[in-house]
């Protein structure tokens, strides 16, 4: 009785934590569809803020250029909880290829976005700043406010730093890097080799301050985007996390029940025994 007693136990243990993980799993399920839904809408932003600052820069093709050489800085976007398998350690080796690519021999600062991923990279001398991330959808637009502040602290009479960020993009399932700031880099590149050969487009405001407010959208737009995808990745990895775990948890499961029924037939078999016995004992 007391072995099936302790495989009881066990076996009631395992059927607890195989409904919570079954719930985690609902609720990052639940996440999932919620920023796939947010996804194409900030795809359409940031695609039409690009048209039309690149329609500016096809005229005024040395806007936003930086005054002089500005510091380097990457963001590094994490997962803010656990249970989603080598998501950060992807990040951070994405990290170190991007660094050698755009700033062989430097040593960068580095924003640490997401507590799994701060942990991970808290003896890192490069990190200047760790920074919350959001475990919820709700919660992105925070995060998105904590990063632009602590890029707006970090600018200096040349202007913002270089920014680039480092991401789990879910499209590819591994991890993404790109240009953030200076903002359309690549626009302002292409613009300059093309030259400035179309009619400027009509504006209420100067093109210096219609492009400095396009920049500020194109920042929030691009970082609430890749937020978003982030997220999406870290859900998506945690679904896929959670369901290997809870078929583990089930065969174990279902492994102590059948050792359970053993342990019973085995009692039931012994007590016939005592029972048969004590009849013999007792016949005349």
């Amino acid at each position: 009785m007391t072995r099936r007693r302790e495989v009881l136990d066990r076996l009631t243990g395992l059927v607890e934590v195989r409904d919570i993980v079954d719930a985690m799993k609902t609720l990052s399920f639940i996440e999932t569809r919620r920023i796939a839904d947010r996804l194409e809408n900030e795809r359409q932003v940031v695609e039409a803020i690009e048209g039309a600052a690149g329609d500016m820069l096809a005229v005024h093709a040395n806007l936003l250029r930086p005054r002089g050489e500005p510091p380097r800085l990457w963001v590094v976007v994490g997962s803010e909880r656990g249970f989603c398998g080598d998501f950060n350690e992807q990040v951070i080796d994405r990290l170190a290829v991007d660094i050698d690519a755009h700033a062989p021999g430097a040593r960068p600062d580095l924003i640490a976005v997401g507590d799994r991923l701060g942990s991970r990279l808290e003896r890192d001398p490069r990190v200047a700043e760790r920074l919350q991330g959001a475990s919820v959808a709700d919660e992105v637009d925070t995060t998105l406010g904590r990063i632009v502040a602590t890029l707006g602290a970090r600018r200096d009479a040349r202007g913002p730093p270089a920014v680039r960020v480092v991401w789990q993009d879910p499209a590819s399932d591994a991890p993404g890097a790109m240009a953030l700031l200076p903002a359309f880099d690549d626009l302002q590149s292409r613009a300059r080799a093309a030259g400035s050969v179309q009619p400027p487009p009509l504006t209420h405001l100067s093109a210096d301050a219609l492009m400095l407010g396009l920049a500020d959208q194109y920042l929030f737009a691009v970082l609430r985007r890749v937020l978003d995808s982030a997220l999406l990745a870290e859900h998506q990895r945690r679904v896929a996390h959670l369901e290997a775990a809870g078929h583990h948890i089930e065969a174990r499961v279902e492994a102590l029940q059948r050792r359970a029924n053993q342990l019973r037939q085995e009692e039931i078999i012994e007590e016939i025994e005592v029972i048969l016995l004590s009849g013999a004992t007792q016949a005349p």
